[in-house]
């Protein structure tokens, strides 16, 4: 009897190893580069959504794997803003020197300065979206997925308002 469970524990283990290998990781399903071929500025943040479903469907379903595919898509989202952002700068600036000397000539650092306060609205928007919606476990994952979301609806709306810049500094 003592070999029997011996030997159902370890199949029980190695299936479940088995099965875990089996599972895709999360950076290998979500890519949100993607997102900017098949939606419009407007719906960035709809894409995140479909990503993440699309990654828990694939990772089975399970309570990890869900907070694993919104960390990843909130980590692929930052990346992205970053990279916009690091482009942006110099075609404002080119912008904002031909500024100087009229009377719309800037004074400080807007850019800068939005992006600032939108961090802050950001993080205290997702913060209270969970208040109320993720009192459980798993309220790092929702604030990571909100993150995510928000972060590649201001990628959108920097390049609505913005994306001319870069189109006439090449």
């Amino acid at each position: 009897m003592k070999n029997y469970l011996v030997g159902a524990i370890l199949a029980l283990t190695w299936c479940a190893a088995a099965q875990a290998d089996s599972v895709p990781d999360a950076r290998d399903i979500i890519r949100l580069e993607t997102c900017f071929d098949t939606f419009n500025n407007a719906q960035l943040g709809t894409c995140v959504e479909i990503e993440i479903d699309r990654c828990w469907y694939a990772t089975g379903r399970a309570n990890i794997s869900s907070g694993q595919c919104m960390s990843e898509a909130f980590r692929q989202a930052d990346s992205l803003l970053n990279s916009y952002y690091q482009r942006l700068v110099p075609a404002v600036r080119l912008a904002a020197g031909q500024l100087v000397g009229s009377a719309y000539e800037l004074t400080g650092n807007p850019l800068r300065e939005s992006q600032r306060a939108w961090l802050a609205v950001r993080d205290t928007t997702c913060n209270l979206s969970v208040v109320y919606a993720a009192t459980g476990p798993g309220r790092e994952s929702h604030i990571e997925g909100c993150k995510a979301r928000l972060t590649m609806q201001r990628i959108g709306d920097l390049d609505t308002e913005l994306g001319r810049f870069l189109d006439s500094s090449n």
